[in-house]
């Protein structure tokens, strides 16, 4: 992100300012969805894909856990809304549904 910033947003990039976590939501209009799938990457950036892949190599073993991936967007985002740094996602998320009629 830093060698590339036209690329990759500076605040995705340098981790500290997210609390050195690789986590980030990304809100995308259904139209983009096609040109995003496109982009080559190390890891699905949607989460339920790269987990989905990555327990469906698991066989039998990672059924559980592909059958979980559906869900998992509501099972991370849940207990994260407690937290005050989490609290402005509803709003923002409020203000997506108004603006695009959802």
């Amino acid at each position: 992100g830093q060698l590339i910033p036209t690329q990759v947003p500076f605040l995705i990039a340098y981790r500290p300012y997210m609390g050195n976590w690789r986590f980030s939501w990304y809100v995308l209009h259904k139209s983009a969805e096609e040109k995003h799938a496109k982009l080559t990457t190390n890891c699905n950036p949607w989460v339920c894909e790269d987990g989905a892949w990555f327990y469906g190599l698991l066989g039998s073993w990672g059924k559980q856990g592909k059958t979980m991936m559906e869900f998992f967007d509501y099972a991370l985002t849940s207990p994260l809304l407690g937290l005050p740094a989490y609290r402005p996602l509803i709003p923002v998320v409020e203000k997506l549904l108004e603006e695009n009629g959802w």
